[in-house]
């Protein structure tokens, strides 16, 4: 149950970090400790996820973030600006959903997975609910949600699990991975690149969770 519990409350550790990635960026992560603080979460969630030197992070030095806020700012702006990119789209729906119906009922079935657990798009970001940082805070909610049914033994958790895995299945891994090697691709050595790679290889390690 100990090692469990650990194994998902790295999981959620990464989905939060790169949930806020990819966010706006808030000056909060340019603070000498902030940045220090962001890398070590993830090496550390990293190094209790897997043993494989394969699948273990890449090396992120602090030089990985731009030298102000402004810089990352701009580089947000440039990439996902406020019209959608056609090369590296932050959306789900943009993958696969060419026809206007079909995009409309792939948010609906996304918006029933929050709704299901109480849950609404913040108005405050002024995100889409398929947005790649709104779906990955969603199942950093979820693997918290199950460590808290797990150490109080409540019912729930296998409710929280089956529901990882469909969203998983259904939607992250369905696009995610296509958004991560095109984002790479086109801007290896950026923030936004490097945040791409370790997505990329975290999904990775959560698809081999549910075979």
């Amino acid at each position: 149950m100990g090692e469990q519990i650990k194994a998902l409350e790295a999981r959620a550790t990464v989905y939060h970090h790169i949930s806020l990635a990819f966010l706006k960026p808030d000056a909060g992560l340019f603070r000498a400790p902030a940045k220090g603080s962001f890398l070590r979460a993830l090496k550390k969630a990293f190094s209790h996820l897997t043993s494989d030197p394969s699948r273990k992070l890449p090396p992120l030095p602090e030089a990985l973030f731009p030298d102000s806020p402004k810089s990352l700012e701009d580089e947000f702006r440039r990439l996902f600006g406020h019209t959608v990119s056609r090369d590296f789209p932050p959306y789900e729906t943009e993958y696969g959903s060419s026809h206007v119906f079909q995009q409309t009922q792939s948010l609906a079935d996304i918006t029933g997975f929050y709704r299901a657990f109480g849950l609404e798009v913040s108005t405050e970001q002024r995100q889409r609910p398929d947005h790649i940082s709104v779906e990955l805070e969603f199942m950093h909610f979820l693997a918290m949600k199950e460590v808290h049914a797990l150490r109080n033994n409540r019912e729930g958790a296998g409710i929280c699990e089956k529901a990882m895995r469909k969203f998983l299945d259904d939607h992250l891994l369905r696009w995610a991975p296509i958004f991560c090697d095109r984002l790479l691709a086109a801007h290896p050595d950026s923030f936004y690149g490097r945040m791409a790679e370790i997505l990329k290889r975290f999904l990775v390690l959560e698809s081999s969770l549910f075979p």
